[in-house]
């Protein structure tokens, strides 16, 4: 791997991407998720949110991204 290049931040990028927004339960975050046990038991609700991106252009070369966000932790 040494052949890939270090780029630091900041990136600029460009792309399009979607946003889904979803109020997860806390049965749903407890058991369902690949989330580590330290979170488990932690969480506080609020939206969640996937998100699909496609970087067409960026300082690192275009790449797409899947981000999950479950929601707010205590």
């Amino acid at each position: 791997m040494d052949d890939i290049k270090k780029v630091p931040a900041p990136w600029t990028l460009e792309g399009k991407g979607y946003i889904l927004l979803y109020r997860f339960s806390k049965e749903e975050i407890s058991k369902n998720t690949f989330l580590s046990d330290k979170f488990k038991g932690h969480f506080a609700g609020g939206f969640g949110s996937v998100m699909l991106v496609d970087y067409e252009s960026s300082d690192a070369g275009p790449y797409s991204e899947l981000l999950f966000i479950p929601g707010r932790f205590k």
